[in-house]
């Protein structure tokens, strides 16, 4: 439990609204249009997260689709750990 407080205040940035609503334009978009099963949308994903916006590296895109596998429901819900990374909530 510490070492998870350690690293959110290690990690935590000052979200602003203009990165959020980027995010939420964003992965809005890739729902809307990827269509298939879940896994078509990390294509989709990597090449907005890490290579237009840059907003990730290659590294913690492959922890976010990980997370994103782990967890119950679709691969998109990377979008939630996406979010912690780039706005730090």
């Amino acid at each position: 439990m510490l070492a998870v407080a350690v690293i959110a205040v290690a990690t935590s940035k000052e979200p602003t609204l203009g990165v959020l609503g980027q995010l939420g334009a964003f992965f809005l978009k890739a729902g809307s249009l990827t269509f298939g099963s879940g896994l078509v949308i990390v294509l989709f994903l990597e090449k907005g997260l890490v290579q237009q916006t840059d907003w990730l590296d290659g590294r913690q895109f492959l922890v976010a689709v990980a997370v994103g596998m782990l967890s119950p429901g679709p691969v998109v819900i990377t979008a939630t750990f996406v979010g912690y990374l780039v706005a730090g909530f």
